[in-house]
């Protein structure tokens, strides 16, 4: 090939290039847009989301968890947004295929962490216990120190750290000595056939 012809078949395709790159250029514009406004509104997702989720639970990793989640939701409809602006649909449908695949096999192998994960998010709603309370789930019993999203931290009466998975707590019967702040002490006292009963 001749070096002239090459260089005008390299000319011509950075030409061809640059033509669909200024015709692409407005629609470039305009996902930058979307996904600066998404970005923005996001963020105010995420504070309203922690405004909403405190006036239900204290829990700090609750709060988080739930304002992060509805961020990345947010920012998600609009970097797939962008994308359809783009005219990259089947990008977005291949994506969401594969996360849709990825989530169904994390779910089979974490199960467990899964369900521990649920667990401590429906107590962190519900309270059934809380920290600094006496406890008692299971064969295990003591002070609450610590609730996580996916376990508990005991201290029992001996002074040793027990740490529970939130799902057993959530699967067994659960019994809160410090609640209802009194409770009744049955005794069982023995008396002998010759006591006095009224003295007794």
């Amino acid at each position: 090939m001749d070096p002239a012809e090459a260089v005008d078949l390299v000319q011509n395709k950075l030409m061809a290039w640059l033509h669909e790159f200024i015709k692409l250029l407005p629609n470039l514009l305009l996902a930058a847009l979307t996904v600066t406004v998404t970005w923005l509104l996001a963020r105010l997702v995420r504070k309203g989301a922690v405004n909403v989720v405190s006036r239900v639970t204290d829990s700090k990793n609750l709060h988080r968890l739930i304002a992060n989640t509805a961020y990345l939701m947010v920012l998600l409809v609009g970097v797939f947004g962008a994308l359809s602006i783009l005219h990259l649909d089947k990008t977005v449908t291949s994506m969401l295929a594969g996360a849709g695949i990825l989530g169904l096999a994390l779910g089979f192998a974490f199960q467990d962490i899964a369900a521990n994960f649920l667990s401590g998010v429906v107590m962190a709603v519900q309270r059934p216990i809380r920290t600094g309370e006496l406890v008692q789930t299971g064969q295990h019993k003591g002070v609450v120190q610590r609730i996580d999203l996916r376990t508990t931290e005991l201290r029992n009466l001996q002074g040793i750290q027990v740490i529970i998975p939130n799902k057993e707590i959530f699967q067994t019967p659960l019994m809160n000595y410090t609640r209802n702040g009194t409770r009744r002490v049955d005794l069982s006292i023995g008396i002998s056939y010759g006591d006095d009963l009224e003295k007794v």
